[in-house]
């Protein structure tokens, strides 16, 4: 079954997910875990890697997903669409706009 591990930041606005997009090039691919704890809406955004409870273990706007269980757009992007360790978006979808980096994606 395929599945993919992508860390991502979710906003209201599309303007501010390209504003924090542009940072994060500035500032590099390192950043993109503080930027997910200061400005995304998802409460994967409070996850740390050394959370008691597994539900919060993992990277600032870290999920794991296989196909069906996410919004199509959100879907289509982290399997089909972004490159690997690279930043990908906006993605617009029914929640807002989303910055994401596919970590990894099984076949």
């Amino acid at each position: 079954t395929r599945e993919v591990k992508v860390q991502h930041i979710l906003v209201d606005k599309e303007a501010e997910a390209v504003d924090i997009r542009r940072r994060i090039e500035k500032e590099g691919l390192a950043s993109f875990g503080s930027y997910a704890q200061q400005y995304s809406t998802c409460g994967s955004s409070k996850k740390t890697p050394t959370a008691k409870m597994s539900q919060l273990r993992g990277e600032p706007g870290e999920l794991v997903f296989r196909p069906g269980s996410m919004d199509k757009a959100f879907e289509k992007a982290a399997f089909d669409m972004a490159p690997l360790n690279k930043l990908w978006g906006p993605v617009k979808t029914r929640f807002g706009y989303h910055l994401m980096v596919v970590r990894e994606r099984s076949a």
